[in-house]
């Protein structure tokens, strides 16, 4: 199985690419990333798919494992992953 990235504590942030077009992406608190230190919060690049395991793959190409939502977050947007994945759905 290929490296993942692990993202903790994540939650979703908008970010506008220009007038009239925004896209997902993900912040939270990274682990096992070929880049970033064990711990870093972290703002990803885009979001291009999420899969049935719970797996991001951003513009980049990094895949992240996503790991718990951040509960403040959670709070406010209950089921988060689930919007997450319909979002994403084909």
């Amino acid at each position: 199985m290929e490296n993942l990235a692990f993202l903790d504590c994540w939650y979703i942030t908008t970010i506008n690419q220009n007038p009239d077009q925004s896209v997902y992406c993900l912040c939270g608190i990274v682990d096992n990333h070929p880049k970033k230190t064990n711990g870093t919060h972290i703002t990803t690049s885009y979001i291009v798919s999420i899969d049935e395991d719970d797996i991001v793959t951003t513009h980049s190409g990094t895949k992240y494992k996503l790991l718990n939502v951040n509960p403040e977050y959670e709070r406010i947007h209950p089921n988060t992953l689930e919007k997450l994945k319909k979002l994403f759905s084909t």
